[in-house]
């Protein structure tokens, strides 16, 4: 069984592990991405990933009730969040905060979306209830969330770990070297 996921929310490096690995993994990736992160966004990536015939881009103007019936089809509804933390209570940022909640809102994966649907509920937090997830989805799905968020701590551990290995082998032979 191939894996189908769609994500909703931003183009950005979230938006860009999933459309390099999991066409890569068998599986497709649809994407609701109305908000562009800049600094993330990489033209050959999307390009690349568009030939493979395993990454559906959304229309930025879809219908609710089309995107129910794209949800039901899924296996995972994958959401991240639509402001990043550090401008989420910044007042210099709030015109483009609000901005950014009105285009999204509509889409917050929430039980009238995933009614007829059988996926499961991904979010790789932090989050911010009430906007990309409504506060009964993520209750509903918080044992997958927090599994999500578990997993995610130990591959950067593992990171940290090889970093600092490489480091120290080399501190260690720069020393060994006088």
């Amino acid at each position: 069984m191939f894996l189908i996921k769609c994500l909703i929310g931003v183009l950005n490096n979230v938006f860009n592990s999933l459309l390099e690995s999991l066409p890569k993994l068998g599986g497709s990736l649809y994407s609701l991405t109305l908000i562009i992160n800049e600094n993330s966004y990489d033209l050959r990536l999307v390009e690349s990933a568009k030939l493979t015939g395993k990454y559906i881009a959304l229309d930025d103007h879809i219908s609710i009730s089309e995107l129910k019936k794209i949800v039901g089809e899924m296996d995972i509804i994958y959401s991240d969040t639509w402001i990043d933390m550090e401008y989420f209570n910044n007042p210099k940022f709030t015109l483009d905060n609000n901005a950014r909640v009105d285009k999204m809102l509509p889409y917050q994966i929430n039980e009238e979306l995933m009614l007829n649907s059988k996926a499961i509920v991904m979010h790789d937090m932090p989050m911010h209830s009430g906007f990309e997830i409504s506060r009964d989805t993520i209750e509903k799905n918080i044992n997958t969330i927090m599994l999500q968020s578990e997993n995610r701590r130990h591959v950067s551990k593992g990171i940290l770990l090889e970093v600092n290995e490489c480091s120290m082998e080399k501190f260690q032979s720069l020393l060994n070297a006088n």
